[in-house]
């Protein structure tokens, strides 16, 4: 609808490595922040014309951390509706009436995509490889370190992964 005021939407790319082998079953893939080096954050980005939540997260997962996902849902599914989070910071163009209030038009939306990934998905050169570092944390540190980040924290701990009974911790 022309004039109609939209928030930014925003892909966050949770890509999982996960084995049952391993101690830290499952491993959350973040990378540093450009605004601020000594902290965390989720791959993300916003979602571009034409291109699904799921495509511009893989996109983003892609050149901020160098991660080629495969396409197909992880084993622990996905659900039908995703785990979105709206930014508590007002649209800048929203109605100075609705700030504040249950109608407030958000900044941002932010969409998880849940990814599993393997270690072959991982590749030595990337786009942002000079910008930023990678690591694999288990997922609860994982939720720890993003946590800084307004609703982050959030979106992980409502993730499928994590909701679903799949991943029964470490």
């Amino acid at each position: 609808m022309p004039g109609q005021i939209e928030p930014r939407r925003v892909a966050v790319a949770l890509a999982i490595d996960y084995d049952e082998s391993r101690a830290d079953r499952a491993l959350v893939m973040l990378v540093r922040s450009r605004k601020h080096s000594d902290k965390w954050v989720v791959p993300k980005g916003g979602i571009e014309k034409g291109e699904s939540a799921r495509e511009a997260a893989a996109r983003e997962l892609w050149e901020e951390a160098g991660v080629k996902v495969r396409s197909e849902a992880p084993p622990w599914g996905l659900d039908a509706v995703p785990v979105m989070h709206s930014d508590k910071r007002a649209h800048k163009k929203c109605p100075a009436d609705l700030i504040d209030t249950p109608n407030m038009i958000p900044r941002a939306v932010y969409v998880l995509e849940e990814f599993r990934m393997h270690a072959s998905d991982v590749h030595a050169k990337w786009p942002e490889a000079h910008e930023r570092e990678r690591q694999l944390f288990p997922l609860h540190e994982a939720i720890e370190h993003v946590s800084w980040r307004e609703g982050m924290r959030e979106l992980i701990e409502n993730a499928r992964i994590v909701t679903s009974g799949f991943y029964k911790g470490t």
